[in-house]
């Protein structure tokens, strides 16, 4: 019984050294920078903002976006969440980059109504954060962090 014991133990050890080295694996070949933020259809009712982020692949193999979920939070509440598996997966390059766009549709009344208080400031600072899922040719290889933050205007000259 003792024997079985130890087999199991040994073989449970094995599976997580895997799949540490797996997350690790991948945390060397994929690197997610934010390159820019960009305010686009500003008007009285609200506006897009939208992240540019730059995922490079290291490695000499491809890897595929194939899903993400994020949260978008305004003074520390949460605006708006998003959970997406890919059905077509974005292909990243063996030692190249993809810069690629997730727009977020900001509309003031909305806004106002979920973060109290802000009703009087020019400007807000927005945190992006959640998971980027990636695989290989043949399997999942895991998630990735990120966590960006940027500034925004609530105003557009007039008051609301």
């Amino acid at each position: 019984m003792a024997k079985v014991r130890k087999i199991s133990l040994l073989l449970a050890l094995i599976c997580v050294l895997s799949g540490l080295a797996a997350f690790k694996s991948l945390n060397d070949d994929i690197n997610i920078t934010l390159k820019e933020t960009r305010i686009i259809d500003f008007s009285m009712d609200g506006l897009s903002y939208v992240f540019y982020v730059n995922i490079a692949n290291s490695s000499s193999s491809a890897y595929y976006l194939s899903g993400y979920d994020y949260r978008f939070l305004v003074n520390q509440k949460e605006y708006f969440s998003l959970q997406r598996s890919l059905d077509k997966r974005i292909k990243i390059e063996p030692r190249k980059s993809k810069l690629l766009s997730f727009p977020i549709k900001i509309t003031f009344v909305h806004l106002f109504r979920l973060v109290e208080g802000i009703e009087g400031e020019e400007n807000l600072e927005g945190n992006w954060t959640g998971t980027m899922s990636f695989s290989d040719a043949k399997k999942d290889r895991g998630r990735l962090l990120f966590d960006f933050s940027g500034e925004f205007p609530v105003r557009c000259g007039h008051t609301f």
